[in-house]
């Protein structure tokens, strides 16, 4: 429906020197839970992708490649997808047209005035909230 502009920031320099800043000297992986403070500190709910990655691997211990793919944040990844809906839908188990308008100014979706006439359509209520499936289906 509307072109995606790429979200791999998984082999940029920037993350691999962070894993190299962060990585657990005895372990030789990073160890997420001890990491995850980190970036709430630093970014916040900025990094609120990133963030929700994260927790889903709390109590594990990343290597190198694991660490670089948390910074993958294309929605063809079907992670990616479940992490963007559940940052999205805040535990309401639906996102309102008003919620997805603020979130592809955040996030950065990429969706038109023209993308977002024809969502609208779509569902045919303005004010009818998007479940996760109607949400899959208008961004694949």
């Amino acid at each position: 429906m509307f072109q995606q502009k790429e979200f791999d920031y998984s082999q940029t320099p920037e993350v691999q020197q962070l894993y190299q800043e962060f990585v657990d000297a005895f372990e030789e992986k990073l160890i997420v839970e001890d990491f995850i403070p980190v970036v709430e500190a630093a970014c916040g709910e900025q990094c609120s992708l990133l963030l929700k990655k994260l927790q889903r691997r709390k109590n594990q211990k990343l290597d190198q490649d694991e660490f670089s793919q948390q910074f993958n944040f294309e929605l063809s990844e079907p992670e990616n997808f479940d992490c963007i809906y559940e940052v999205l839908e805040q535990g309401k188990g639906k996102i309102t047209f008003e919620g997805l308008k603020a979130a592809n100014q955040k996030y950065k979706f990429g969706l038109t005035d023209q993308d977002m006439k024809i969502m609208i359509q779509y569902t045919n209520v303005k004010d009818q909230p998007i479940t996760k499936s109607v949400f899959r289906q208008m961004i694949s």
